[in-house]
C-alpha cells in the first residue's frame, strides 16, 4: 500500500511472505518514504522485518532468525535516459556478523 502525500513525499507499507529454511511460510514487512525534493532528485530511506530465507554454510540457520535492515538511497536523474544511484543497506539478525551493502549504479532507457 502506497500513500502519497503532500511536497512530493510517499509512505509505502508492505506485507512480506518468505518460505523460510523449514519450507513454512512466514511472514514480513517493510515500510518505506520515499521523496522527490527538486526536480531530477529522488530519495528513499526504509525498514524490513522477515525471516531469513538463505542456507549458509558458516552459520547454522536450521534455527528460525529474524532479519531485520535499514536501507537508503539517492537518484538524480541526468536526463530522461540517464541516472545515477547510490544506495546503502545494514542488516542483522540474531547470532550472526551483521551485512552491510553499498550499491552505486546507473540506469540508461533507450
Amino acid at each position: 500500500m502506497t500513500q502519497y502525500t503532500t511536497h512530493r513525499v510517499a509512505v509505502t507499507a508492505k506485507g512480506l511472505a518468505t518460505r523460510n529454511l523449514n519450507d513454512r511460510w512466514t511472514h514480513g514487512w517493510l515500510a518505506q518514504l520515499e521523496g522527490e525534493p527538486a526536480d531530477h532528485w529522488r530519495w528513499h530511506a526504509g525498514y524490513a522485518d522477515t525471516t531469513e530465507s538463505l542456507s549458509s554454510t558458516v552459520f547454522d540457520f536450521t534455527v528460525a532468525r529474524r532479519t531485520r535492515a535499514v536501507f537508503a538511497g539517492v537518484y538524480y536523474e541526468f536526463s530522461p535516459a540517464f541516472g545515477l544511484r547510490f544506495d546503502l543497506t545494514h542488516e542483522w539478525s540474531a547470532g550472526t556478523p551483521d551485512r552491510n551493502a553499498c550499491h552505486a549504479g546507473f540506469t540508461t532507457r533507450f
